[in-house]
C-alpha cells in the first residue's frame, strides 16, 4: 500500500514539472496569400481556459484598421478584414502570451505565434502578342500575372475596337481571344473591372493597341468533288508537291495565290501528300476516284478534263 501511495505521488510531481509551454498555434503560415475580402483562421492545438480566454487581450493585428480578430470558440482565431484589403499587402497577427490553455499549458516565451501573410495581387495584363495563321482566324493572346479568381468574369469584360466576334477562353493566367482580325489592322483592346468580377481580381483596368501582321506564308490544298483540286498559297512563290512514291514537282504561282494540283502526281483512291516551301510544310491527303478505264488506251479517263475527288485534308 505506501509502495503504491509513493507511485502515485511521484506520478502527480513528475506530472506538475512536465513543460507547460506546449501550446502552439497553426494556420496559414509566414508568406502564405490569402483573399483580399475573406475571413482568415488559426487554430490552437489545445482548448484555451475560458477565463484566461476573456481576460487576455486579442491577438494584435498589423496595420491597425485592416481588420478584427475574434475567438470563434475555444480553440479557433478568425481575422476579418476590414472591407477589401489592398492588393498585394502584408497583414500581420500577433498572439498574446497571456494565453492559457485548459490545465495550465502556454505558449513557449521565445516561440509566442506571429503570422505575417500576404493579400492577392490585383490580376495585370502584361506581353499582348497577336499572331495570323495563313488561313482561318487570328489569334490575340495576353498573359495574366495569377489565374483570376472570377476568370469567366473577366473574359465578359473583353472589349476590342473595331468590333469583331470573339471567341474567348483562359488557361494557366492565359488570355486567348481568337476571331477574323485583318492584317494591317490595330486592334484597341480593353479589359475591365465591374462588380460582377471577384473581389481579389479587381482593380483592373487595362487598355491596349495592338497591331494585326501580315499573314503567316503557307499553302493548303482545296478540293471538291468532282472538281480539279488547286493548292491556295499565302505569301509564297511556289510549293513542292511530294506523293508518298517520292515523285515530286514544283507548282509556282506566278499571278495569283491558287493553282492546279498536277493530276500524274495521284493515283486512284487515298493518296498521301506534302506541300513544302522554304519555310514551312504541310501534310494532305486527297482521294482521287478516276472513271472506267476506256477501251481504246487503257488509260484512266477524266471527268471532262478535270481531276474528280471526294476530299482533301
Amino acid at each position: 500500500m505506501l509502495a503504491l501511495l509513493v507511485l502515485a505521488v511521484g506520478v502527480l510531481v513528475a506530472w506538475m514539472d512536465q513543460p507547460r509551454d506546449v501550446l502552439a498555434a497553426s494556420g496559414p503560415s509566414d508568406g502564405a496569400i490569402v483573399s483580399r475580402s475573406q475571413s482568415v483562421a488559426w487554430t490552437l492545438n489545445l482548448p484555451l481556459d475560458e477565463a484566461t480566454r476573456t481576460a487576455a487581450p486579442l491577438p494584435v493585428v498589423t496595420p491597425a484598421g485592416a481588420g478584427t480578430c475574434a475567438w470563434q470558440d475555444a480553440r479557433t482565431c478568425v481575422f476579418t478584414p476590414a472591407g477589401e484589403l489592398p492588393a498585394d499587402a502584408t497583414v500581420s497577427l500577433a498572439f498574446s502570451d497571456e494565453l492559457r490553455a485548459l490545465g495550465g499549458f502556454r505558449f513557449a516565451r521565445e516561440r509566442v505565434p506571429s503570422f505575417t501573410v500576404r493579400t492577392l495581387p490585383a490580376v495585370a495584363v502584361s506581353a499582348p502578342s497577336a499572331s495570323l495563321p495563313a488561313f482561318g482566324p487570328g489569334i490575340i493572346e495576353l498573359q495574366l500575372n495569377r489565374v483570376p479568381l472570377n476568370p469567366a468574369a473577366l473574359l465578359g469584360e473583353i472589349a476590342i475596337t473595331p468590333s469583331v466576334p470573339l471567341q474567348t477562353s483562359i488557361s494557366d493566367g492565359r488570355v486567348r481571344l481568337v476571331g477574323d482580325f485583318r492584317p494591317g489592322v490595330t486592334y484597341s483592346l480593353r479589359l475591365a473591372s465591374n462588380p460582377a468580377i471577384a473581389a481579389d481580381d479587381r482593380p483592373l483596368a487595362w487598355q491596349g493597341e495592338i497591331a494585326m501582321p501580315a499573314r503567316t506564308p503557307g499553302a493548303r490544298l482545296v478540293a471538291e468533288v468532282g472538281r480539279t483540286a488547286h493548292i491556295e498559297s499565302v505569301g509564297l512563290t511556289y510549293v513542292i508537291v511530294e506523293n508518298a512514291d517520292g515523285q515530286r514537282d514544283v507548282v509556282r504561282f506566278p499571278a495569283s495565290a491558287s493553282a492546279e494540283l498536277p493530276a500524274w502526281l495521284l493515283k486512284a483512291g487515298e493518296n498521301r501528300l506534302r506541300l513544302r516551301w522554304a519555310d514551312g510544310a504541310t501534310d494532305v491527303v486527297l482521294h482521287r476516284h478516276d472513271l472506267p478505264l476506256t477501251p481504246d488506251d487503257a488509260v484512266p479517263a477524266l471527268l471532262g478534263g478535270t481531276l474528280p475527288v471526294t476530299a482533301a485534308r
